[in-house]
């Protein structure tokens, strides 16, 4: 199977933030890359994206957020009062709505008679999948489904190695993970610290992942819900209390 173009936030890797004062806190997730001007998305769970320039001083990102407060606020309202409407039933042909690290895409699917092997490309809000028989909706189906679980290995092992280190100093040991539908569950975390994790946590924004694996990883040490681990996940994800509201509030695919 080739994959002719990894989404953005694949190639570069996002670190998170947080800009306020005494009265407001706005977490944020921050992409620096190549552009000269500063961009600041609102996402539907709620969670703001900003894309920098390399050279940009964090307080000068910091301060652009915070004077567009009123206008994140206002488009994370207008989120709460009309979210997105949730995918049909797949059917695996082009109209198909699909879902990605936070992100909606339409599916397109392409005849190509010539191609050896199915080939896979994000354009805008587009997933273009190129195939010799589109109409088989089966083998679709099959390629599609393999994709997802190919990028949730691959998001999965960058956040997870991430929060190891963010852990560390916390006594948390991150073990290897395994992957494993669990129809309400989103992951789990056995004493002996194996972790298992849902694929479908793929469709939501990395911060929510994050939020999935350190809550997992704090029952090493904590196996209930009681004070003690609500303790631990204040120093572990000091907003974390927001990501979950987000990640409740969000219906998976089927």
């Amino acid at each position: 199977m080739q994959f002719q173009q990894q989404p953005p936030s694949q190639r570069v890797r996002w670190r998170y933030e947080s800009a306020g004062n005494e009265r407001v806190q706005i977490p944020f997730a921050l992409k620096r890359t190549g552009r000269r001007t500063l961009s600041i998305s609102v996402l539907p769970d709620g969670a703001v994206e900003v894309v920098a320039p390399k050279n940009a001083p964090l307080e000068l990102v910091r301060s652009k957020i915070l004077k567009r407060r009123a206008w994140i606020r206002k488009q994370q309202i207008e989120f709460i009062k009309h979210p997105p409407a949730l995918p049909a039933a797949k059917k695996f042909e082009s109209g198909d709505t699909l879902r990605y690290l936070g992100r909606q895409y339409l599916l397109k699917l392409l005849r190509d008679r010539n191609a050896e092997r199915v080939s896979y490309k994000i354009e805008g809000n587009r997933f273009v999948v190129r195939v010799q028989a589109p109409s088989d909706t089966r083998n679709v189906r099959k390629r599609i489904n393999d994709w997802y679980l190919r990028q949730s290995r691959i998001v999965f092992d960058r956040i997870v190695a991430e929060c190891a280190v963010k852990l560390a100093p916390l006594g948390i040991r991150v073990p290897e993970f395994s992957l494993r539908r669990m129809g309400k569950r989103l992951g789990s975390c056995a004493p002996s610290g194996r972790l298992l994790l849902d694929p479908r946590l793929v469709e939501v924004s990395t911060g929510l992942i994050e939020f999935v694996v350190v809550h997992e990883l704090c029952h090493q040490k904590e196996m209930n819900h009681g004070p003690a681990f609500f303790r631990l996940m204040d120093r572990a994800l000091p907003d974390w209390r927001d990501r979950e509201r987000k990640i409740l509030r969000y219906e998976f695919s089927e």
